[in-house]
């Protein structure tokens, strides 16, 4: 960064940016503009958070839900200029991007699962390790989540950014590879908030068939799910992803 700072640090970021390769998520402050911050990313999840004068940037919406319900989803290659009052988003030319702004339907209370301690303790530390497995089998992946009624432990969604066709089974297996408990897992794409149980079962419904069910029988599964009864499971993948080259207007939700 500093080799390419010369008193403009939005073109700085560019032209570093242009240079890293691999996984990140950077926040960059610069003594000379202090007010201001600057986030880019690149195969790892960003969000800013859009607030009263202030406004914030995490990796995921959980972080930000006690400040805003407000957020902003970066792609990658994007990065964007926050200061109390704005937030500007640019694409990697440094032209400006307009960015809708979704609002979050859950509560701290449930993105803290209710204070059941079980819970965090069972589904927070996989998590991750999905997110890694399965970035390395689809290099965009935007949010991964264990849920709540799968006991944070059998059930699973993750959300991703396709490159080509068959990216929601490479996702799906890498899945089962990242938590081999899990016993269901559904891909949809990243324009589904994966913690609203709504947006997800839309997507079952409308971006998928049944014949893009992949089911892995005698599978290891769960000892702490009853009807393996202590022997093999069936695992279930849901490619809920809309097809590569389809006709997006199709998949999306009307806005009246």
């Amino acid at each position: 960064m500093e080799l390419y700072y010369d008193g403009d640090i939005k073109a700085a970021v560019m032209k570093t940016a242009a240079r890293l390769e691999g996984s990140y998520a950077l926040g960059i402050v610069c003594t000379d503009t202090p007010d201001a911050l600057y986030v880019v990313r690149e195969a790892s999840p960003l969000i800013l958070g859009v607030g009263v004068g202030e406004n914030y940037f995490a990796s995921d919406v959980t972080a930000l839900v006690s400040h805003t319900k407000n957020v902003m989803y970066l792609e990658d290659g994007e990065f964007a200029k926050l200061t109390p009052d704005s937030i500007t988003v640019y694409d990697c030319a440094g032209r400006e991007v307009k960015k809708p702004i979704s609002r979050v339907t859950w509560s701290v209370e449930a993105a803290e699962k209710g204070g059941y301690e079980h819970f965090m303790l069972m589904g927070l530390p996989r998590e991750p390790m999905i997110l890694k497995t399965v970035r390395q089998a689809v290099p965009r992946v935007k949010n991964v989540r264990l849920t709540e009624g799968g006991c944070c432990w059998l059930n699973g969604i993750v959300s991703i950014k396709k490159n080509k066709e068959g990216d929601g089974v490479n996702a799906i297996m890498a899945a089962f590879t990242g938590h081999p408990s899990m016993k269901n897992v559904i891909i949809v794409d990243d324009d589904i908030d994966i913690f609203n149980d709504r947006e997800v079962e839309w997507a079952v419904a409308t971006r998928m068939q049944a014949d893009r069910i992949l089911i892995i029988p005698n599978a290891a599964g769960s000892s702490l799910d009853p009807s393996s009864h202590g022997k093999t499971t069936s695992k279930v993948g849901y490619d809920a992803t809309i097809p590569m080259g389809a006709d997006r207007s199709l998949y999306t939700k009307i806005k009246l």
